[in-house]
């Protein structure tokens, strides 16, 4: 082989290894961008499923506060009705007794 044929080979292996290192160096680039890219994303959808998570609690603690209110509601209602019935019932023993003191039975 001549020189210059050596030479010409030797260039192209020069320009081929500079090829290939600029190719492993854009690729390490792009995996570099992507490891980013998903890590941004990962956090995003991670923020949005907190966000997510917050109004559903927010809405069942309202939804348990609105139960809790009407339980309440309910209860006092017949604590009222207990306490009248209660009431109509002491008169009632009331008056038993007194006709039993007094002998009217």
């Amino acid at each position: 082989m001549s020189q210059e044929t050596i030479a010409h080979v030797i260039r192209v292996e020069q320009a081929a290894v500079s090829l290939y290192e600029d190719a492993r160096q854009q690729a390490e680039a792009l995996v570099e961008q992507a490891k980013g890219e998903a890590a941004e994303l990962r956090a995003q959808k991670a923020d949005k499923a907190r966000e997510e998570a917050d109004q559903l609690v927010a809405h069942e603690r309202q939804a348990a506060e609105e139960e809790r209110a009407r339980i309440i509601e309910q209860a006092e209602a017949e604590a009222q009705q207990m306490a009248a019935q209660a009431e109509q019932h002491f008169d009632r023993a009331a008056g038993f007794i007194l006709d039993w003191v007094v002998g009217r039975q």
